[in-house]
């Protein structure tokens, strides 16, 4: 999950056309929030 965490703020960095740190982080944050609860899903869906 770390290197998720890394991923997301470096995705964050890259994708965001301005230089403000709270846009950085609002991206990060919604590519975390979609990839932690792909994982919630295919555990509900799994059992």
């Amino acid at each position: 999950w770390r290197t998720v965490v890394l991923g997301a703020a470096i995705l964050g960095a890259v994708l965001t056309p301005s230089t403000d740190p709270l846009t950085q982080s609002l991206l990060g944050g919604a590519v975390l929030g979609l990839y932690f609860g792909g994982i919630g899903m295919v555990k509900l869906v799994g059992k």
